[in-house]
């Protein structure tokens, strides 16, 4: 059976863990999924639940799982959902929290800007390149759009395992977590502290296969960019003293 079939929450025995000591903290107890005051406001640093507040899962700046925490009674709290779609919930308030993975594709910002002195030659070179760029952005404007190439990012999503590969986890081509999924048999029996352990071990090895995609600039994006070096590189000059070459003009 596939790796990626979600287990339904009542596929599975129902035993309440917490009466066995079983738990990342060893201390037997459920609390540490509660939140911890009427009215108190939440950070980060207390994790990112689910909305049952069975999983909550711990990200650093990078989106990578740093920790996750799982109720000893998920499998009660669970409702006809799946531990899977949990995980689900958990990682995409992380996301929405954290905004954006998507790198700025344009690297223009941050090119080295020529310092050549102000002159009427540089000032020539300028408008001619000025207007050509403008030519060419009339000519794509006239083309249908099917035959205006967009951006896009090459890469490839990453897919690993925890070490006793009961557990998968499937990275996007920008290294966001889009799926955590589980053997079923396996998470049937399996203790809270040994499916965090292999939710971790399956990220790390996600992570260590991880490669970030490379920016494929458009039409419209290289002219943007040919524009911005332009600008930068009049700001360069107008930085400097004018020293006209061959008088008055």
């Amino acid at each position: 059976m596939s790796m990626w079939t979600d287990e339904s929450a009542g596929d599975g025995p129902t035993d309440d863990f917490a009466t066995t000591g079983d738990d990342l903290d060893g201390t037997g107890s459920d609390d540490l999924l509660v939140p911890t005051g009427a009215g108190e406001e939440w950070t980060p640093d207390q994790g990112y639940p689910d909305s049952s507040l069975s999983v909550r899962i711990w990200v650093d700046d990078d989106r990578r799982l740093t920790k996750v925490r799982i109720s000893n009674r998920w499998r009660e709290r669970a409702r006809g959902t799946s531990l899977s779609s949990m995980f689900d919930e958990s990682f995409l308030l992380a996301n929405a929290a954290l905004g954006s993975s998507t790198p700025p594709g344009s690297p223009v910002a941050a090119e080295r800007v020529p310092t050549d002195a102000l002159s009427w030659d540089s000032l020539d070179a300028i408008l001619a390149e000025t207007r050509r760029l403008a030519h060419q952005a009339e000519a794509l404007d006239q083309l249908p759009p099917d035959q205006v190439t967009p951006n896009r990012w090459v890469g490839a999503t990453v897919e690993a395992f925890s070490t006793n590969q009961m557990v998968a986890v499937r990275l996007s081509i920008h290294g966001r977590t889009e799926k955590v999924a589980f053997a079923e048999p396996w998470l049937r029996q399996a203790r809270v502290a040994e499916v965090c352990d292999a939710v971790l071990e399956a990220h790390r090895a996600a992570y260590a296969r991880f490669v970030p995609p490379v920016f494929e600039p458009g039409d419209r994006q290289r002219l943007a960019d040919a524009f911005a070096r332009l600008q930068n590189q009049s700001m360069a000059l107008l930085g400097t003293p004018p020293t006209p070459q061959g008088g008055s003009r």
